[in-house]
């Protein structure tokens, strides 16, 4: 009763007046508004949380497993394009007309191959006419030769004369017989006759583009990285080449080339990649996934 009799008091100083007609409140209407709040500190109030607790706990399946190290690789993903090791534009190294076409564009070739004949018969006389005189400068040389070393007949001057003239008639015979040689335009590589810029009847100078020989049975791709990777790329780093038009193919390869210097309009630099290419079947100018 005197825990009631207190808790009647505090309540009053909390209202801050007193109850109507100046006499206290009955301790069982204070009560009232307490009963909720007593009832919850109960035992039962107790059972009825841990109950509510086991009714909204949930079951959640967990699988485990060992933690093992594992190697980690950096993956750097880039566009590049592919291009011939060896694009050659043959040109002609003797002035005169196609006569003869040897190769048609789209065949294979192999170094020394004839491709093109040039009409040659002016140089053919020329040269006709060099080693009529070359071998006459060598019967002259060689009887003054004798003449003068074995005999000690004829001077000295005429004796060099004789010598100078059989090898400078030797000298102009081996030019011609070597622009003779050049009117036939030979492969300097082997590989595929690409393209051909002449026909029978043109006529070419020296230096005149003839025709396009690519060689695809080594290949090199070639991609810009970004500067941010310039002490992680290095020349021999593995790298895996797809293509959209080969889904599913992938190539392996290696880096051959990094560069050393950075492109300051798009601030990469470039590396060229070895890439086999046995079968023929990538050309020069794809895109590759690099």
């Amino acid at each position: 009763m005197n825990t009631f009799v207190k808790g009647t008091t505090m309540i009053r100083k909390m209202s801050g007046r007193e109850p109507r007609g100046g006499r206290p409140l009955p301790w069982r209407l204070l009560l009232l508004p307490l009963l909720p709040s007593l009832w919850g500190c109960g035992p039962g109030a107790q059972a009825g949380g841990a109950e509510s607790e086991v009714a909204f706990s949930r079951v959640i399946n967990v699988e485990t497993m060992e933690a093992r190290s594992a190697p980690f690789t950096e993956a750097i993903r880039l566009t590049g394009t592919v291009k011939a090791s060896q694009d050659v534009v043959v040109s002609a190294e003797e002035s005169g007309v196609v006569r003869e076409i040897l190769v048609e564009k789209g065949n294979r070739v192999r170094a020394g191959q004839p491709l093109f004949r040039l009409d040659s018969d002016l140089l053919e006389a020329q040269a006709d006419q060099s080693r009529a005189l070359a071998n006459m400068a060598r019967e002259t040389w060689e009887r003054r030769k004798r003449l003068y070393e074995e005999d000690r007949v004829g001077s000295e001057l005429v004796y060099l004369e004789a010598k100078y003239a059989a090898e400078s008639a030797a000298a102009s015979l081996k030019l011609l017989e070597e622009r003779l040689e050049r009117t036939v335009i030979e492969a300097p590589l082997s590989g595929i006759l690409e393209s051909r810029e002449v026909e029978v009847g043109t006529m070419v100078g020296a230096g005149t583009p003839v025709a396009r020989i690519v060689s695809t049975d080594m290949l090199k791709v070639t991609a810009g990285v970004p500067e941010r990777y310039a002490r992680d790329i290095r020349a021999g780093a593995p790298v895996a080449v797809s293509f959209d038009v080969m889904p599913g193919e992938r190539f392996e390869a290696r880096i051959a080339f990094a560069g050393s210097a950075v492109n300051p309009r798009n601030r990469t630099f470039p590396v060229e990649i070895s890439l086999p290419n046995p079968r023929g079947v990538i050309k020069p100018e794809m895109v590759a996934e690099v």
